[in-house]
């Protein structure tokens, strides 16, 4: 082999090396510990170590009343605290004080870069839906500045039957909050369920740019709003519906947030379902760079 051939090798496997690394997803990924809804579930402390374990690069904290617990776990293990999945309340509603109290408490304590998913319950408005929502946009900005002098960061969560079901609805009210440390979430599940299969693309290729973060499960197609949870959350790889479809537009516009995995009420193994919730992650990725790298994209 002359040197002239064996140095035109060499700058071809580096190119190739290149653009493979430019395709390559890197999303941080993170699972939602909602593990005591599943079968035989581990503790939260064998919970991380098994997430580290298999390459998962953080966890969400479910709820105030597992936050420092949560917290712990990741910290003892190595992964981040991706997440606090939380309610929001206005102020002069019951809940107000408490939860203010206790969300300060989290958002001081939290690691930098943590995101604060907010869903927002029912509201019972003393007033018209305007003063109404302005009391949403007052709390959530306030949440907003104090997560930012911490390096957190917060997001509307649209949930299904809540005072924000959906992601237009979420982005319209982060916009009013008009802080860069405020944003939104998109949990396929509940796009699923409130907005139906059918619209999933358009929803994804509208707001991909304002999402800060975003989570997936498998599920199942046709008539989602119809659907029951059991069918909208399976393992990762599993239900007729394409979750790659899904990763695909997100990675295509450029997507770099994180990826979580959704596991609330799956009634299989929890171990078994997050390792192979892991694979069909990985799966996944060597799909998309194939396609990148094979012109198989379309």
């Amino acid at each position: 082999m002359t040197k002239r051939i064996y140095i035109l090798i060499i700058i071809l496997v580096s190119l190739i090396s290149t653009l493979n690394a430019q395709h390559i997803p890197h999303n941080h990924l993170f699972a939602q510990c909602t593990f005591t809804t599943m079968l035989n579930p581990p503790s939260i402390d064998e919970t991380a170590s098994l997430l580290y374990d298999l390459g998962y690069n953080g966890l969400e904290a479910w709820g105030e009343n597992n936050f420092f617990e949560s917290l712990s776990a990741a910290h003892s293990t190595g992964l981040s605290l991706t997440t606090a999945y939380c309610p929001l309340y206005i102020k002069g509603g019951p809940n107000y004080k408490l939860w203010k109290r206790s969300i300060s408490e989290m958002i001081g304590a939290s690691d930098s870069g943590t995101i604060f998913c907010f869903y927002i319950p029912n509201v019972d408005s003393v007033s018209d839906r305007f003063q109404t929502e302005k009391g949403v946009v007052e709390t959530l900005r306030g949440i907003t500045l104090l997560a930012d002098k911490y390096g957190a960061r917060t997001c509307v969560y649209p949930h299904y039957n809540s005072y924000c079901e959906t992601v237009a609805s979420s982005v319209q009210l982060s916009k009013q909050v008009n802080h860069k440390a405020c944003g939104v979430m998109l949990t396929l599940c509940h796009l699923l369920k409130t907005e139906g299969a059918d619209r999933a693309d358009e929803i994804i290729n509208e707001f991909a740019p304002c999402l800060f973060v975003v989570t997936i499960s498998g599920a199942d197609n046709g008539d989602t709003k119809q659907m029951t949870w059991e069918r909208l959350i399976q393992p990762l790889g599993q239900g007729s519906f394409d979750t790659y479809h899904v990763l695909k537009l997100l990675w295509d516009s450029g997507y770099k947030g994180p990826v979580g995995i959704q596991f609330y009420g799956i009634k299989e193994d929890a171990s078994s379902v997050i390792k192979s919730s892991y694979a069909a992650w990985e799966g996944y990725k060597k799909k998309y760079l194939n396609e990148k790298c094979h012109g198989k994209d379309r």
